[in-house]
């Protein structure tokens, strides 16, 4: 899945968390967070964890998708 670097950027914000914070709410590494900013795609289960810390569905992280 590739995520949207703007949109988990917003959501992260709109949580007034840093990646840091991001990377230990969703307990994905901070190296696989900077990988998915880079452009890189993720697995399901990844895009999941991102989606459940920051409290948001899958496809409003994604790239292209009809996030809100």
């Amino acid at each position: 899945m590739k995520i949207s670097k703007q949109k988990l950027t917003l959501a992260t914000a709109n949580r007034g968390w840093n990646f840091k914070t991001l990377a230990e709410k969703s307990n994905i590494s901070r190296t696989t967070i900077s990988l998915i900013l880079s452009g890189k795609v993720c697995r399901i289960e990844t895009a999941l964890k991102l989606a459940e810390a920051l409290a948001v569905k899958v496809a409003e992280l994604l790239e292209g998708g009809n996030g809100k």
